[in-house]
């Protein structure tokens, strides 16, 4: 051979040109490939959750982003509503500090209070979200049964109007056994599920919770499936709410109802 013939490309191996995606379709790629090791957790109808962490962040940036997605939410916090603004995007109507200082949008650590605060809000809006942080705070002024009872019936009105409750709590700062009580009353999620949620915000608009029914949808959805097969679409026992503990039958069902409704 004449390898002085050879020509210098024809020595060196080709170079394959590869462009990096940007860091944020990375990241939104692990978030729907982690999605799938997780398993379809949909925020649904009648959920109460529970993350239990060092801090409140996620659970924060999760009611932001419902926020913006047009849900109507409510959250108490030790934070003051400028802050939650400004780090969370959330309207200053949603938030609610609570203090023992008389603040604008604040509330005193009163259970009663709180309560009713919650109650009114439920009332007076359709599949909403309530977000509370900060337990810890409140058991300092009450006792653990009072806040116990507190998020008893908080739990009780989320599932029977179908709306969504998500909690925020170190649960190191009880005892074993309030540890175990507490917890009992909650569906958990993992810090990683929040941040895969709040990675992919696009796809909470898939989650029941952000499917919203108007007012004839909801009375045609109650009364064909309470004279269709009702089992069907709830259980009759732990939540009497409908559609929330199939949340791709609720999904599907919705867009069934939305359907009839044009054909009607």
């Amino acid at each position: 051979l004449n390898t002085s013939s050879w020509r210098r490309e024809a020595r060196l191996p080709e170079q394959e040109v590869i462009v990096e995606a940007p860091e944020y379709i990375q990241q939104l790629t692990k978030a729907k490939l982690e999605k799938f090791d997780l398993g379809d957790k949909y925020l649904n109808y009648g959920d109460a959750l529970l993350n239990d962490s060092l801090d409140s962040q996620k659970i924060l940036n999760l009611a932001g982003l419902l926020a913006s997605h047009g849900r109507p939410v409510i959250v108490f916090s030790r934070h003051d509503s400028r802050y939650l603004t400004e780090q969370y995007d959330l309207p200053k109507s949603s938030c609610v500090n609570m203090t023992t200082n008389n603040t604008p949008d604040s509330i005193m650590p009163d259970i009663e209070a709180i309560k009713r605060k919650i109650t009114d809000f439920l009332w007076e809006n359709k599949q909403a979200i309530v977000a509370v942080s900060d337990i810890e705070y409140l058991l300092s002024f009450n006792e653990f049964s009072s806040v116990m009872n507190m998020f008893r019936d908080t739990i009780d009105e989320v599932r029977m109007a179908d709306h969504l409750l998500l909690v925020h709590c170190n649960l190191e700062v009880m005892s074993d056994i309030q540890r175990h009580m507490f917890g009992r009353e909650f569906e958990s999620i993992t810090t990683t599920y929040l941040d895969n949620l709040v990675m992919d915000a696009e796809s909470l608009l898939d989650h029941p919770i952000c499917m919203e029914l108007t007012e004839e949808e909801l009375s045609w959805a109650q009364s064909a499936f309470s004279t269709d097969n009702p089992n069907d679409f709830w259980d009759g026992n732990e939540r009497p709410g409908m559609l929330r503990d199939d949340p791709k039958k609720a999904a599907k069902h919705i867009n069934e109802i939305s359907l009839s409704l044009i054909h009607i």
